[in-house]
């Protein structure tokens, strides 16, 4: 019975009524932010390509490097890419704050679910790129077995 008592005082329906509030508001703040980080990585990333083009690295290779070297899925790097593309300005995002990453994967960059066009275009115009077997360095396909200077000063 004093369960009930305390559940009808007005501080106690106070304090449920300020918890709520900063639930929400922290579940909103953490939904925004993790696309404020997707988008900001896209635009990084999107911001050296020059230095791609120049080392004569694309697309997929691209991403598969830095996949790795960030610990992330192939999959999530493409994604922030995409985002970055299609929404350069996050103002402009069509539902606004009012979103959530799930939601714009699925609704907004519906080609992730296969390779996109432009990403089929790269891959197939780009030189192919091994790794070197003993160094794990990147090296162009054809050169001898991948193969670095650092196994053999005869394969570079």
């Amino acid at each position: 019975m004093s369960e009930l008592l305390v559940q009808e005082e007005v501080w106690y329906k106070n304090l449920v009524d300020e918890c709520q509030g900063i639930l929400t508001e922290s579940e909103f703040n953490s939904r925004w932010t993790l696309i404020e980080g997707y988008h900001s990585l896209g635009q990084r990333i999107l911001a050296e390509n020059g230095n791609f083009e120049r080392r004569k690295i694309y697309g997929d290779e691209i991403v598969s490097e830095l996949a790795q070297s960030l610990t992330r899925s192939k999959r999530v790097i493409w994604r922030a890419i995409q985002f970055a593309r299609k929404f350069p300005d996050l103002g402009k995002l069509p539902e606004g704050k009012d979103t959530n990453w799930s939601r714009i994967v699925q609704v907004y960059l519906p080609e992730t679910k296969t390779e996109s066009k432009e990403e089929i275009d790269i891959r197939n115009h780009a030189p192919k790129l091994r790794r070197c077997v003993t160094c794990n360095k990147w090296r162009l396909e054809g050169e001898k077995k991948y193969l670095c200077q650092c196994a053999d000063p005869a394969a570079g």
